[in-house]
């Protein structure tokens, strides 16, 4: 679970330190976007969920093929379906400590300085900058009570700044299982085994190519351009089947199988990522389960529809992949919470570590690792001008270096003074 070294993997923007290193603390101040503060990056997550998905996706048709192909019983296939999940309890026994910020958020404080020293020490972080990072941690969270409502309590995905997101994903998963379940359980045109194993080698290399489309143009953004490609691939087969074209019908079908399985993957990496550590686990869940749920109520549909228009299920099919694909671009970016709502921003931007700001009478930095200023709003960040008449202060001309009088008023108070003075040491 812990790595015990650096490796050549570009830094961090926000902190400078390598993003593959599963660390606990850093010099990053900026914590409000959980970056700095888990024990695996968000690198090694996305990269994690990505695998994982990706492998259940080809693992499952290859062996339903390789199961078809034995011609087992009911109760040996029973068996060997259930195996699988029966291993998940070991996998739950090997999994090891909870993430450090998902303990302090929970008001696990001792805890979860035992989990980050551990962590700390394997890799080799000085205990003063773990320190250093409980007690920024434990500030955050202070100042952050009024503000999270439904931290402690299973339904924080209706916080405020989880309720948009968590709409938006439910409908995302909703519309990328009636789809999945359309075009791998439904018999829309029959597929012969030698073209479904043929779909299933070709996973390999797309699941490649879309990584590397994740890593150059984002998970988001390859998430929308895979639900468009499948939105235009089924307003094809509705076309093909319209037509009587049964071998395009096949091919698209194939290509449409492989779309719904990158789409599933990519949506998983995108919730993942959506989700703050209070709610990431029940809106995946919920959303994954409302999901399921609509995959059943899709195939229900395709029952009732007329066998010899099932064309009708196909563009329906294309219209929610379409909407899913809008839905992705509209989600808010996780970004930092102000008193005035969560302020978005892309992940593209750089936020600096402190900004220097211009006042009058006196300077005073603002840096963006105190809570304080971070919740302001815009609006309170604003430089305050000078007071007095606005012609007053147009009037006034620029003087030039070589003249070092004091100004008009000075002089006259300083006259002043020394007038009182000489007719106080005559009067002496």
């Amino acid at each position: 679970m812990y790595s015990a070294g650096r490796s050549s993997s570009p830094a961090c923007r926000r902190c400078g330190d390598d993003e593959t290193l599963q660390h606990i603390v850093c010099s990053c101040p900026d914590l409000a976007t959980e970056r700095c503060a888990l024990v695996s990056t968000p690198a090694r997550r996305d990269r994690y969920c990505f695998i994982a998905m990706a492998g259940a996706s080809v693992a499952m048709p290859a062996t339903m093929l390789v199961l078809l192909q034995l011609r087992l019983s009911w109760e040996a296939l029973h068996l060997a379906l259930m195996a699988p999940t029966s291993a998940m309890a070991l996998v739950y026994c090997s999994v090891g400590n909870e993430s450090p910020a998902w303990l302090m958020r929970n008001w696990n404080a001792r805890e979860a300085e035992a989990v980050a020293m551990h962590a700390a020490r394997i890799n080799g972080i000085p205990l003063e900058e773990c320190r250093a990072w409980f007690a920024r941690e434990s500030r955050r969270r202070d100042s952050e009570m009024p503000l999270p409502l439904f931290d402690h309590s299973p339904f924080a995905i209706f916080a405020p700044e989880v309720r948009g997101s968590h709409a938006l994903i439910s409908y995302i998963w909703a519309a990328t299982s009636f789809a999945f379940n359309q075009v791998n359980l439904n018999d829309i045109v029959p597929v012969q085994s030698a073209f479904a194993a043929v779909g299933v080698a070709c996973m390999l290399p797309m699941y490649g190519a879309a990584y590397a489309c994740c890593l150059r143009f984002g998970v988001r953004r390859s998430h929308v351009t895979a639900g468009l490609a499948f939105s235009l691939l089924a307003l094809a087969l509705a076309a093909a089947y319209g037509y009587q074209l049964h071998d395009a019908s096949v091919a698209l079908i194939v290509a449409l199988r492989l779309l719904g399985n990158l789409v599933v993957v990519l949506a998983f990496v995108v919730t993942v990522r959506q989700y703050p550590v209070s709610a990431r686990c029940t809106g995946l869940c919920s959303s994954f389960a409302l999901g399921r749920l609509t995959g059943s109520l899709g195939e229900v549909l395709f029952r009732w529809a007329p066998e010899h228009r099932r064309d009708i299920v196909v563009y329906v099919m294309a219209i929610v992949m379409a909407l899913a694909a809008v839905a992705t671009e509209y989600l808010p970016y996780p970004g930092l919470v102000s008193a005035s709502g969560p302020v978005e921003f892309a992940p593209s931007v750089v936020v600096l570590p402190s900004v220097q700001l211009p006042v009058y009478r006196r300077h005073r930095t603002m840096s963006l690792d105190n809570a304080d200023y971070r919740r302001r709003s815009m609006q309170d960040s604003l430089v305050p001008l000078p007071k007095g008449p606005y012609k007053e202060r147009a009037a006034r001309t620029r003087r030039s270096l070589s003249d070092d009088r004091l100004p008009e008023q000075y002089s006259v108070r300083v006259s002043a003074s020394r007038t009182s003075l000489a007719s106080s040491a005559s009067r002496l």
